[in-house]
């Protein structure tokens, strides 16, 4: 990490920098070494200090607990297990963080329920972000906003039969747009087929719409 502070803070802007850092190391192995030879070690370590010093942004930190709570403790949790433990196994500590927060977020699908925008015909939106948005009676329109994956499968059913049910009188039929899809496993496949049969034997028509090629 150093190191690429150091290369940034030379002014590298492309690719090539790397290779001429390189190029510059070897002659300076080759020919300049006498030249470093009493150079004291506290002047490398003044050198990384200086060039790490600008990631230390205190104004983004406040921001983070200002906007985002989740990922300012992420931040301070990294920050601690860097200083305790190192820098390679505090990072490591701030990549499992995120990729467990990834997970939390990708395994509690939101399906939001649609209704039509005023004067739009043919557009639907949030009605919960738009409370001015109608309802078509005996139609339930459903998005779901993230894609629909083996590990979210169930709570997705398990949604979309309460979604249903709090919906007063029931709906005729149910509309569900997966358009955030590219392609369906067999997992999310098999699940999409338990609340349509059980729906079909309520009398309510479940219709998939925006559904990708696989």
């Amino acid at each position: 990490m150093s190191q690429s502070a150091v290369n940034e803070g030379a002014g590298a802007r492309t690719e090539l920098s790397p290779l001429l850092a390189a190029v510059l190391i070897l002659v300076t192995v080759l020919l300049l070494t006498p030249l470093f030879k009493n150079l004291p070690e506290a002047v490398l370590a003044a050198l990384i200090i200086h060039a790490v010093s600008h990631l230390w942004k205190v104004a983004e930190f406040r921001r983070y607990r200002r906007e985002r709570q989740v990922e300012f403790r992420l931040g301070v949790t990294t920050l601690t297990g860097v200083i305790t433990i190192g820098v390679l196994p505090g990072l490591v500590i701030g990549i499992a963080s995120m990729l467990l927060l990834v997970i939390w977020h990708a395994t509690r699908p939101h399906l939001s329920v649609l209704g039509q925008v005023p004067d739009t015909p043919g557009a639907y939106g949030d009605i919960k972000r738009h409370p001015d948005y109608q309802s078509t009676p005996g139609l339930l329109v459903l998005r779901l906003e993230i894609p629909l994956f083996y590990a979210n499968a169930t709570p997705v059913r398990d949604a979309i039969k309460q979604l249903v049910g709090a919906t007063n009188p029931p709906p005729k039929t149910v509309i569900l747009d997966i358009d955030a899809n590219e392609r369906l496993d067999i997992t999310s496949v098999e699940m999409l087929a338990q609340p349509l049969a059980t729906l079909r034997a309520a009398g309510i028509d479940l219709v998939i719409a925006d559904a990708a090629n696989p």
